[in-house]
């Protein structure tokens, strides 16, 4: 079986937690829960019953099961029609909602009790997340808001109106603290799609 793009992003998502490679020894304790990360199994959940619901419909059950004990046992509102770019990372994924709209870019990070809803005005529109967006611990970001690339938003911040590239916002409500901001992220080096589908070594 080739390398599909599924197996990519799961690799990103990995190498953000741990700048190693994804294996098959890897994906064994992430299922049995042997030495990993509480959110990177949320993340590789979501991936993998996202990918079972569109394409591969026998492996549907299964991966749905799984998925529903993660986000049971973590406490985690997750659902598989979020958009996510590669490199996601879930740091303490405790008390985590995310409505099903939500869009994010890659390379973003979200921390415990962070939550993404709608506002009255639209119960269906919600926020859009550029790349490489730091989501502080019980954010919580509410309506149909645009946020820009390197956007990093404090601990406890309610945002409730959209935000441009390359700032830290933080407070009720949310206001920005640095206009000149660039979040500090780890393992972002990761290979490109061409590069990691090739085995080229970077």
């Amino acid at each position: 079986m080739g390398k599909s793009y599924l197996d990519y992003l799961i690799y990103t998502d990995y190498y953000r937690v741990t700048a190693k490679t994804f294996n098959m020894k890897t994906k064994i304790k992430t299922i049995i829960n042997y030495n990993i990360s509480a959110g990177f199994r949320v993340v590789y959940a979501y991936r993998k019953y996202k990918d079972s619901s569109e394409k591969h419909k026998l492996n549907r059950i299964f991966w749905k099961s799984f998925y529903k004990h993660i986000m049971e046992k973590y406490g985690v509102e997750f659902p598989i029609q979020v958009e996510c770019g590669s490199g996601l990372i879930i740091y303490h994924p405790n008390g985590i909602v995310i409505h099903p709209n939500a869009i994010f870019g890659s390379n973003c990070s979200i921390l415990q009790q962070v939550t993404i809803g709608n506002s009255k005005k639209d119960r269906n529109i919600v926020a859009h997340f550029g790349n490489r967006c730091m989501l502080g611990a019980g954010s919580k970001i509410i309506g149909p808001i645009n946020v820009g690339d390197d956007v990093s938003i404090g601990a406890g911040s309610v945002v409730t109106r959209s935000f441009s590239n390359n700032v830290s916002v933080g407070g009720v409500p949310a206001r920005v603290l640095d206009n000149k901001h660039t979040p500090v992220l780890y393992n972002i080096n990761y290979k490109t799609y061409e590069e990691w589908k090739s085995g080229k070594e970077i």
